[in-house]
């Protein structure tokens, strides 16, 4: 019965990811670390990454449960901080309660209002012929430029 339950971890393998597998085969990992690692995480890039880690570290299998937990809470801290920000970007969108958008206007009161700024404004058609400076002084105009 034992060689069996060897045999189905074994076989179990082969659905692992191929970069997985080739370590395993080059015994840079262990079969235990291939396990926890597929039954911990669902993401098969993290899964990778965190097999390389191994290889490259030396990891044992409590070492590398810790390094799994630490790499889920920043996942998991880094997807709060994305909720958090997407909710705040909503709620701070333009236009929700406070101002109206152009399409609430309606054209006869944006006529209104241009018919009043024009009683009020007056708009010269002719330039005149000198430019009043902040300082003031006069600049008169040069004739070939209006």
């Amino acid at each position: 019965m034992l060689i069996c339950a060897h045999l189905s971890q074994y076989l179990e393998t082969l659905t692992y990811p191929e970069e997985i597998q080739r370590l395993l085969i080059s015994r840079l990992i262990k079969l235990e670390h291939t396990r926890k690692i597929v039954s911990a995480l669902d993401d098969q890039e993290l899964q990778i990454q965190v097999a390389r880690k191994v290889a490259d570290e030396g990891l044992s299998v409590r070492e590398m449960q810790v390094a799994i937990r630490d790499l889920l809470e920043e996942k998991q801290k880094e997807k709060q901080w994305k909720e958090q920000k997407e909710e705040e970007m909503s709620t701070d969108d333009i236009g929700d309660k406070d101002i109206e958008g152009p399409s609430q206007v309606s054209p006869a009161a944006g006529s209104e209002l241009t018919e009043d700024l024009s009683n009020v404004w007056h708009v010269p058609t002719e330039l005149p012929p000198y430019m009043l400076l902040p300082c003031g002084h006069k600049v008169s105009r040069l004739p070939n430029h209006p």
